[in-house]
């Protein structure tokens, strides 16, 4: 009898552990989502003041760059056990802020000049005709799916231990 109730209380306590392992991961791809919107919202609010030169098209930008920034850095506390999740975050870190440092303030910076006076709008068609910031995307979009497919695999995992502890538990 003693032995029964320790294989029952053995497979409860792996039923709660791997069901607390399913919700982290939960959680984890429903932040990495967040992390692609916020990117999202920086490269159209850049794109709309590219073409309208207007301030208020920054709005998306400056907010996806916050929002970004804060998801990331709480993504990367998620994850803190798994090393390589959060070296392919800190990847991740690195080609946003090289976008932004290479391609979206440069860009904005132009586009400025050009509601100054001092620069033209052929200038911004050339800079963006050179599909810099596409390039620093694609990676990015890359890096995240790469991400999210390990989290998701780590979901397939968690979820067929779970199946396993309930069935012996049944």
């Amino acid at each position: 009898f003693k032995t029964a109730q320790n294989n029952v209380a053995t497979v409860f306590s792996t039923v709660v552990k791997t069901i607390g392992w399913v919700g982290h991961t939960h959680e984890v791809l429903a932040a990495a989502q967040r992390l692609l919107a916020h990117a999202v919202n920086m490269e159209t609010g850049m794109r709309g003041y590219l073409l309208a030169g207007k301030d208020g098209f920054l709005a998306p930008y400056k907010g996806g760059k916050i929002g970004f920034y804060s998801e990331l850095d709480s993504l990367k506390e998620t994850v803190s056990d798994n090393p390589a999740q959060v070296a392919r975050l800190t990847e991740i870190e690195t080609l946003i802020k090289d976008w932004n440092a290479k391609v979206t303030e440069p860009a904005i910076a132009l586009r400025r000049r050009v509601e100054r006076g001092n620069g033209t709008m052929a200038e911004v068609v050339t800079l963006v005709n050179k599909q810099e910031g596409k390039k620093y995307f694609d990676a990015f979009r890359g890096k995240i799916a790469e991400f999210s497919g390990i989290e998701a695999k780590l979901m397939r995992e968690r979820q067929a231990t779970a199946d396993k502890a309930n069935t012996a538990a049944g």
